[in-house]
């Protein structure tokens, strides 16, 4: 055993004073050190011994370092396949479950009501508050796969004296007839075909090639606040299955109209939004002027859609027309009683909506009486976005509801309506394209 590792017996630790000169001995390079003492040797292998079991250190922390970068890669990749899996999961569950993707605004609605959404501004906590819903795939109450506000919403049974239910205002939805999506800008620039001429040619070798002409421009529709309030008292505002009712028929019914009137009646003059009428182009007998005998506002329909087919190569498959004037249709007296089959004229389905050699008749007050919009409508053709989702806001701000006890519900959404091909949208008036297509008696 070495001088530097010697271990000392019971008698030695017994004589103080030769216990004290071991330990003295022992600690000598030490003090030496210490005390400056040492020689050039000693400091050399000291410090070379320093420099050795820093390297060893300075290791340990750069391995420990590398180890806690693979492990937080680690962990990253297992983020991701936890979230990969989450989405996967959340996909399969709707896919087999389409109704707890599929809900209604009422329940929509209820759900953050019963979370207390509003109940800071009821309780005089807050002044205001709000919450949003995602409305483009949530249906709007009302009967499964019909109106009102459409495709595939949950009945919903309600008491009139514990839930009052309201008459809807519209009987349709046109986020039922027309694609719908979303935009995260509230203006868009989009390229929109204006007219197509086809002049192609099967050409010799060296013949001149014949020109087809294309009317193509970028368009741009700016987003349209579509917005309505009510008011109701404090505790109107507490009754959170009246009000979720409330909220989800009447006010958003009154939305819905309004979409409805702008969609379909818009001009973009003097109201920003440019709905079918705006895009489309008038009715011209072309090569049917004076060429249909015993004529009716059946033949007119189907003149547009030839006339329409021809200039454009679209045909349309709806037909928005004003409910007096569907009735005028489904009513006319004619020879077709002598086709033994009328169904390429005009067929029923089973939830009702009639339609004419393919085309669907939508009835809405929006068409002025007398007229009719036909279109092409897809989702090439046209679409309505929401720039974000629908707000429902309370507030107790407005300063006559302040003085009376009362809080403002506002419901707004900005939407878009753009039209990506303007040949797919083609109007008329009954009386006046019927004489066009009449031959002169």
């Amino acid at each position: 055993m070495t001088e530097q590792t010697k271990k000392f017996g019971a008698e030695e630790v017994t004589d103080p004073e030769q216990f004290a000169a071991l330990l003295n001995k022992q600690f000598a390079k030490y003090n030496d050190l210490l005390s400056n003492t040492a020689s050039k040797g000693e400091l050399k292998q000291v410090f070379a011994d320093l420099i050795v079991e820093n390297k060893d250190l300075m290791n340990k922390v750069s391995n420990s370092g590398k180890e806690m970068t693979d492990l937080k890669k680690q962990l990253a990749d297992f983020t991701e396949t936890i979230k990969i899996q989450g989405d996967s999961i959340t996909k399969m569950k709707t896919a087999f479950s389409p109704g707890t993707e599929r809900k209604s605004l009422k329940d929509a609605v209820l759900k953050a009501l019963t979370d207390g959404a509003f109940s800071q501004v009821a309780d005089k906590k807050a002044s205001n508050a709000s919450f949003t819903v995602e409305t483009k795939d949530i249906t709007m109450g009302g009967f499964s796969g019909g109106a009102p506000y459409q495709a595939g919403a949950v009945i919903q049974p309600a008491m009139p004296f514990q839930n009052p239910v309201f008459t809807p205002q519209e009987d349709f939805d046109v986020r039922s007839v027309l694609p719908i999506g979303t935009s995260e800008s509230s203006m868009l620039e989009f390229p929109q075909e204006k007219a197509w001429t086809d002049n192609m040619g099967l050409l010799a070798e060296n013949a001149d090639s014949t020109e087809s002409e294309v009317t193509f421009e970028m368009a741009s529709v700016q987003g349209v606040r579509l917005s309505t309030h009510i008011t109701v008292s404090r505790t109107a505002l507490k009754n959170v299955a009246w009000l979720s009712n409330h909220i989800s028929t009447r006010l958003m019914g009154k939305f819905i109209a309004k979409l409805n009137s702008q969609v379909i009646a818009g001009t973009g003059l003097t109201v920003y939004l440019k709905g079918l009428t705006g895009y489309a182009t008038t009715f011209t007998a072309g090569g049917l002027a004076n060429a249909i005998a015993n004529a009716n506002w059946i033949d007119v329909l189907l003149a547009a859609r030839a006339r329409n087919y021809e200039v454009n190569k679209i045909k349309p498959n709806v037909v928005f027309v004003n409910p007096l004037d569907a009735v005028v249709l489904t009513s006319i007296k004619s020879t077709i009683g002598e086709w033994a089959n009328k169904e390429p004229f005009m067929t029923v389905s089973p939830n009702g909506v009639v339609s004419i050699m393919g085309m669907n008749i939508i009835e809405s007050f929006d068409v002025t009486a007398g007229t009719y919009i036909m279109a092409n409508v897809s989702s090439q053709n046209m679409e309505i976005l929401f720039n974000g989702p629908v707000e429902i806001l309370a507030t107790d701000s407005e300063a006559s509801n302040f003085l009376k006890n009362l809080v403002t519900i506002k419901l707004e959404a900005v939407v878009l309506m753009p039209v990506y091909r303007a040949g797919a949208i083609i109007k008329g008036t009954f009386a006046t394209d019927l004489t066009a297509i009449t031959p002169v008696v």
